[in-house]
């Protein structure tokens, strides 16, 4: 899947701006163009309702963008055009989904934190949940990882978990105790790499039980959303830290990794969401800067504006190339964010002068 991104010359920090978010379904487009004379575009759809906290997105396998709704209670189908295709409601009340993705199967699988559940959707609305046999686990982000199945981290109880398609599931302690693992991506080698919320580390993980833990340069740093980029490098964000992190092979630091930390160009940036993109760039969302940002390998920041109070949280690649964002609109636990209680999703488009 070619992404439509382009790389950039080095201009920092150009920000394009969007117009304020308004009613219906297809709400902003804005268009302009950076020093570099290149445009991009921001797309906003909203979804129905207020403060239902799209959360989680991914593109499924039957390719419509799949967003968990962590207050509404819902799962929606949306297309690549922004159309709303279905809104489906979890069984399990109050299960505050969070992460999504796409499956082994024929399904798209998502965690219900509260509910201590991990669940999977088909594509025409059926939902199947599956209990983690720890209770009050607090399961919120998966991902596809080894031996064909689903690996989901528990930030209460401090575990990694795998699923199979038929709802096996088997649960492993962290090494560290009360760690609070959180984001969770599997390496292009098969190795899965999350971040370690509590304890203030990133810890990579092989079959069958073999964990590494690395530990930051700064407490309540607040690891969110991590990938690991073609050349093995693990990029990951530091929400509370407002920094964004990779380590780096380094045959002569602990571990054999380096940890390199960029600080973000603003205060109350957080950035949350994070990925690698096929063009080799790091994509990442900010949480209060309502923002989309790129960083290069130099570690320079480029970033473009989404409506104020959007609140950003996961991002994925849609069906069509183009880079998708679910928008919160929710303050979330830390009052310094200002939502708008507008539940949406955004679709980014960097392209070429004249293209």
């Amino acid at each position: 899947m070619k992404l439509k991104f382009l790389a950039l010359p080095a201009v920092v920090a150009a920000v394009l701006a969007t117009a304020a978010c308004g009613s219906g379904s297809d709400t902003t487009t804005a268009t302009t163009t950076d020093a570099a004379g290149h445009f991009g575009t921001v797309k906003v759809f909203d979804l129905p309702g207020s403060k239902t906290q799209p959360f989680g997105i991914t593109t499924g396998k039957d390719g419509n963008l799949w967003i968990t709704e962590a207050l509404g209670n819902y799962v929606d189908k949306v297309s690549a055009q922004g159309k709303l295709l279905g809104r489906y409601a979890i069984p399990s009340a109050k299960a505050n989904s969070q992460g999504i993705s796409q499956g082994y199967d024929d399904r798209t699988w998502f965690t219900e934190c509260a509910a201590s559940k991990i669940a999977a959707i088909t594509s025409d609305g059926k939902i199947s949940e599956y209990p983690t046999p720890t209770p009050k686990s607090n399961p919120c982000a998966l991902t596809r990882g080894p031996q064909n199945k689903m690996w989901f981290t528990s930030y209460d109880a401090a575990k990694l978990g795998s699923i199979t398609s038929d709802g096996k599931i088997e649960e492993m302690d962290t090494p560290t105790a009360k760690s609070g693992p959180y984001q969770i991506t599997q390496a292009p080698g098969g190795e899965l790499w999350l971040g370690e919320n509590a304890a203030d580390k990133v810890a990579s993980f092989s079959t069958p039980n073999s964990f590494d833990e690395f530990k930051l340069a700064h407490a309540k740093s607040d690891v969110a959303g991590i990938a690991v980029a073609a050349d093995g490098t693990i990029w990951f964000a530091e929400t509370d830290g407002n920094r964004i992190g990779k380590l780096v092979a380094d045959s002569g630091a602990p571990g054999g990794r380096r940890l390199v930390e960029y600080p973000m160009p603003h205060s109350g940036d957080y950035p949350y969401g994070l990925l690698v993109g096929p063009d080799g760039d790091v994509w990442f969302s900010e949480l209060g800067g309502d923002r989309i940002g790129q960083i290069d390998d130099k570690g320079q920041i480029r970033e473009w504006s989404l409506p104020t109070g959007s609140a950003p949280r996961d991002i994925t690649i849609g069906p069509d190339g183009n880079l998708w964002v679910a928008l919160s609109g929710a303050s979330g636990n830390d009052p310094k964010i200002i939502g708008n209680n507008q539940p949406g999703i955004a679709r980014f488009s960097l392209q070429g002068s004249g293209g």
